[in-house]
């Protein structure tokens, strides 16, 4: 998620990168995070790292609450608790008005009032008066409404999490959004109880019970993930292509290790010396596979990809030079250290 292979605690995480590079144009959070992690999971994805907690995502989804489940309600936007949208366009409307009266004093004392329209103070005035239109307004909102959508598209995307998170991707990157992180759960098959967010963490026989086989029916079996992660990721790209959005939207499919060729105590154990990525959009060459493994899938064969060239490449697509510098001083953090792959680039 940082594109290091050894990153820091304060490491940025690519979304955070492309919300300080490349923010929204539009008055829409520049990065968005749907769904949570695991609860086994630092919470570091929900921090802008050494960037501030200016470019963290906004996060829409707690476990089960998501908008899979028809009472789901987005109120990230809703004012504070016993306070109307009435109430806060009266108390903006307060504010300029003394803020009026501060300017036209100072302008009659003389006093040079440059400095109270640039600077800090003007920019915090412009994220006070986008807070207060994303707030009050009815554009971002209805941005995250799959509601909105009919019931045809809702239930191509399937209407379970990873289906739903897809759908709201798609409408958040169409109202302005830069970069949407969609946590892959597939939620519950029938009848079971809800444990963690985790799809992916399937071990096979020999693995802890309450994970289940890894060729069973249950939530933590390709016969359950496989089918709906088929179906979202397919309607994903289809309405993206359909919309013309496709060209300008690049969409990555990717997870942080694949499993290890032999069995054993824990079946099939976590392995990151060789795993597989999906990248469609945004000038990737259609059909390219790039690199390959040994019969067992175990390591590398060739044309292996580290997390610094898989980034660089990410950042090229996105029309953001890998070397940009970061940082405090503006120098010492490039975005970064890879290389992007130039066979995937067809048109960068």
């Amino acid at each position: 998620m940082t594109g290091h292979s050894v990153p820091k605690i304060d490491t940025p995480y690519i979304g955070s990168v492309v919300s300080r590079v490349r923010p929204s144009t539009r008055n829409m959070p520049s990065y968005v995070w749907l769904q949570n992690l695991a609860g086994d999971v630092e919470p570091r994805y929900l921090k802008g790292g050494f960037l501030g907690s200016a470019y963290s995502p906004l996060r829409v989804g707690n476990d089960l609450d998501n908008p899979s489940v028809p009472e789901f309600r987005f109120s990230a936007f809703d004012p504070p608790a016993g306070t109307s949208t009435e109430q806060l366009l009266m108390r903006r409307q307060l504010l300029q008005r003394l803020e009026n009266s501060v300017h036209s004093a100072d302008l009659t004392n003389g006093t040079d009032v440059v400095g109270r329209t640039i600077g800090p103070f003007a920019e915090f005035g412009r994220f006070q008066e986008k807070a207060i239109d994303l707030v009050t307004g009815t554009e971002a909102r209805s941005a995250f409404d799959v509601t909105r959508e009919s019931d045809k598209v809702r239930d191509r995307y399937g209407r379970h999490p990873l289906g739903q998170n897809l759908l709201m991707a798609r409408r958040l990157i169409e109202a302005g959004v830069r970069l949407v992180n969609a946590t892959a759960w597939c939620g519950l098959s029938e009848g079971e109880k809800f444990t963690n967010v985790q799809t992916w963490d399937m071990h096979g026989p020999g693995a802890a019970a309450h994970l289940g086989s890894i060729f069973g029916t249950g939530s933590y079996g390709l016969g359950f993930a496989l089918p709906r992660i088929d179906q979202s990721v397919s309607a994903l790209l289809e309405d993206l292509d359909d919309r013309g959005l496709l060209e300008r939207t690049l969409v990555v499919l990717v997870g942080e290790f694949g499993r290890s060729p032999k069995v054993s105590n824990q079946g099939r154990d976590h392995w990151p010396a060789c795993y597989s990525a999906l990248l469609a959009g945004a000038g990737i060459r259609p059909g390219t596979v790039y690199g390959s493994s040994d019969l067992q899938g175990a390591y590398v064969r060739e044309s292996p990809v580290s997390p610094e060239d898989f980034s660089a490449t990410l950042y090229r697509a996105l029309g953001i030079d890998p070397g940009t510098r970061l940082g405090l001083d503006g120098f010492t953090h490039p975005a970064s250290a890879g290389q992007s792959i130039e066979e995937l680039l067809s048109a960068k």
